[in-house]
């Protein structure tokens, strides 16, 4: 599993970045297997995004409308979703007896 996460400023592409990065590494050979997961975000659903991964992984990426359908609020699509709306529903379980809990 390769993971990036990146925090970028305005001065930097998505595409470049995911050219030069991820391009290379689903390309090799050892790593035919392997598929590009999208997280779900709204702005990764845009049209110029979905046409970009077709033309570039080829058939090799999951996400809402990709090649590889997956359920949209399913926990190995978007992890950190799945993981936020357990944890908001724990957070409001235990209730505050004290100011300094906060």
């Amino acid at each position: 599993m390769y993971c990036t996460q990146h925090l970028f400023d305005e001065d930097m592409n998505l595409r470049v970045e995911m050219s030069e990065r991820l391009i290379p590494i689903l390309e090799d050979q050892a790593n035919y297997e392997l598929v590009f997961q999208q997280d779900g975000a709204s702005s990764h659903f845009s049209n110029d995004v979905r046409a970009w991964l077709d033309e570039n992984i080829d058939g090799r990426w999951i996400g809402r409308g990709g090649a590889i359908s997956w359920a949209s609020r399913s926990p190995d699509l978007t992890p950190l979703d799945f993981f936020y709306e357990v944890l908001s529903r724990q957070r409001h379980t235990q209730a505050i007896s004290k100011i300094l809990m906060i």
